[in-house]
C-alpha cells in the first residue's frame, strides 16, 4: 500500500471505532428526532461517515425512513456510498426493509448499478427475490438498466431469472427491452 492509502485506512479505522463505541453506549433520543432522522439520512446520501458518527452518537435512529420510507442504508445504496452501507451493515441496520415503493437496498443499488454494494449486502444476506411495487425484482431493474456484473451475481446468488412481473415480463424481457445484449447473453447463459 502507499503511504496515502496506509493513512486513509488508519482514519477509516479510527472513524469506525468511534462509532461502534459511539452506537454501543445508550443514548437518550434528541429533542429534535426527526431533524436527526432527516440529518442522518442526508448524510448517509452524501458519503459523510463522521457526520453518521456524530449523529448517531446524539441520538438519531439507524431505522428512520423519510417520508417515501427510505432509511440511510437505503439512501446509501441507491447513491452509491459503499463505506456508509459498509457501516450501516457493519452497525446492524436493517437492509431488508423496504421504502413506501417495496424497494429494498439492494433493489436501488441494482437498479443504478452499484457493484460493490450489491456484493456487499448479497454477501450480508439480503433477499434477492423481493418484488417491489411496480412488481419487480432487483435482478428484473439490473437487467432493464443493463447491469451485466449485477446480473450475474444476483442469479449466483439466489436470484431467480424466471420470475415475471404483472404483465408476465421477466428480467430477460427487460434486458431485450433495454437493448442490453451483454445481459441477454448473461441471462441465457444461467437458462433464462
Amino acid at each position: 500500500m502507499a503511504p496515502r492509502e496506509i493513512d486513509d485506512s488508519r482514519r477509516l479505522a479510527r472513524e469506525y471505532k468511534r462509532l461502534l463505541d459511539a452506537v454501543a453506549q445508550p443514548r437518550a433520543r434528541g429533542s429534535n428526532g426527526d431533524g436527526l432522522r432527516d440529518e442522518l439520512l442526508d448524510a448517509a446520501a452524501a458519503g459523510n461517515t463522521a457526520k453518521i458518527a456524530e449523529l448517531l452518537s446524539r441520538g438519531a435512529d439507524l431505522e428512520g425512513n423519510d417520508t417515501s420510507g427510505r432509511t440511510a442504508v437505503i439512501n446509501a445504496s441507491w447513491r452509491g456510498r459503499t463505506e456508509v452501507v459498509d457501516l450501516l451493515v457493519e452497525l446492524g441496520a436493517d437492509f431488508n426493509v423496504t421504502d413506501y415503493d417495496g424497494r429494498t437496498a439492494v433493489s436501488w443499488a441494482a437498479s443504478n448499478g452499484h457493484n460493490d454494494i450489491v456484493q456487499k449486502l448479497v454477501e450480508a444476506g439480503a433477499r434477492t427475490n423481493v418484488v417491489d411495487g411496480d412488481g419487480l425484482t432487483p435482478l428484473m431493474r439490473a437487467a432493464w438498466n443493463g447491469h451485466d456484473t449485477i446480473v450475474r451475481l444476483l442469479i449466483e446468488s439466489g436470484a431467480r431469472a424466471s420470475m415475471k412481473d404483472e404483465n408476465g415480463k421477466s428480467a430477460l424481457d427487460y434486458a431485450f427491452e433495454g437493448k442490453h445484449l451483454d445481459v441477454v447473453r448473461t441471462l441465457r447463459s444461467f437458462g433464462a
